[in-house]
């Protein structure tokens, strides 16, 4: 699989007929560009079934305390190989960013934070829609890159997914959920409409 990154539209655009001409190649999957590479990028490596620390994250989120067996069973019910499995776990172990405890997964404090605004990205993605364009009335929706300019889903969207994620616990209050969402717009992976005025 070849990919092409692109650090932005203008340079995109500039590029246009080389794009193109890239594009056309058999093997050529797909074009990312910076704000769209979180969400893009990984799903580039999922068809690939590469693993990468924050779907281990992921799986600890969503495994009942993070039961070793439960997340390894939840990867493999993603498509994971479990070789893979256990090649991406002893690695993020490695590297500090899960700590092993007996039978159980535990993500490491200083990335508790990230992983958990990651996960709300997802929650977005999963949640969004084509939605009528140009925007109007003052409901809020958040738009993700990548995806054209008319793709998001409203914040009570978001809202229901989140309870009906089973990660409610995540984001104990709607502060919570403002915050991590205020971080993945500074970081520029999502965007906001209307855009408040403060």
């Amino acid at each position: 699989m070849f990919l092409k990154f692109l650090d932005g539209a203008g340079y995109a655009g500039a590029l246009r007929g080389d794009l193109g001409h890239m594009l056309n190649f058999e093997s050529t999957q797909d074009f990312i560009q910076v704000k769209s590479i979180l969400v893009r990028l990984r799903r580039a490596l999922q068809q690939i079934c590469f693993l990468t620390p924050r779907e281990i994250e992921h799986a600890v989120m969503l495994s009942p305390e993070g039961d070793l067996q439960r997340v390894q069973q939840y990867l493999k019910s993603e498509g994971y190989p479990p070789d893979e499995v256990a090649r991406a776990i002893q690695s993020a172990v490695a590297r500090g960013i899960i700590r092993r405890e007996t039978n159980r997964l535990v993500i490491s404090s200083e990335r508790l934070p990230i992983a958990r605004s990651l996960r709300l990205l997802d929650l977005v993605v999963l949640s969004s829609e084509h939605l009528e364009v140009p925007l109007g009335g003052s409901e809020t929706v958040y738009m993700v890159p990548g995806y054209g300019a008319d793709f998001g889903c409203t914040h009570r969207k978001l809202t229901q997914k989140i309870q009906l994620a089973g990660t409610s616990a995540l984001w104990p209050d709607d502060t919570a959920v403002q915050q991590d969402l205020e971080w993945l717009m500074v970081e520029q992976v999502l965007s906001k409409h209307p855009i408040d005025d403060d």
